[in-house]
């Protein structure tokens, strides 16, 4: 007599599907990801389309307004340094092109002056903390305060 093949049926859960949505949120392809929950691709695909889908889109969200919150002064707790290096981290990646890694962006400040601001900007990463809180404090002496709303 020819042994039965036993057929494993998949329950979806909570538990599961926030499994699937962190390991694709980290960067899991979706083969390690099925792998990991003990399903075949197809189940995974089948299965889980919205985590495979969303995961990375929300873990993205969730960085970028914490990276938003330290570059725009409304997290307290950041030094300054934190909030200088969160701000080029924020302009390289929402930016667009002109933030983008590669050559300078130089912006006419006047009849004699230009101003490389990628220069500036890298530059400000080496200055001591001491030197940062100066410029944070004539800065915001000449800027508008951060809108404190989250």
């Amino acid at each position: 007599m020819p042994h039965a093949k036993t057929i494993k049926i998949h329950r979806v859960t909570d538990a599961s599907r926030a499994r699937v949505e962190t390991a694709i949120a980290c960067g899991l392809t979706q083969p390690e990801t099925a792998r990991l929950i003990g399903v075949s691709l197809s189940t995974l695909l089948e299965k889980y389309p919205d985590e495979l889908t969303l995961g990375a889109q929300k873990a993205n969200m969730v960085v970028a307004q914490q990276l938003y919150r330290v570059a725009s002064g409304r997290n307290k707790k950041a030094d300054v340094r934190t909030q200088v290096q969160a701000g080029i981290a924020w302009l390289k990646m929402r930016g667009g092109a002109a933030w983008q890694e590669g050559p300078s962006v130089v912006v006419n400040a006047g009849p004699s002056a230009n101003v490389d601001v990628k220069a500036v900007l890298v530059n400000l990463q080496h200055l001591p903390d001491d030197e940062l809180r100066g410029l944070a404090d004539a800065l915001a002496k000449v800027l508008p305060a951060p809108d404190d709303k989250p």
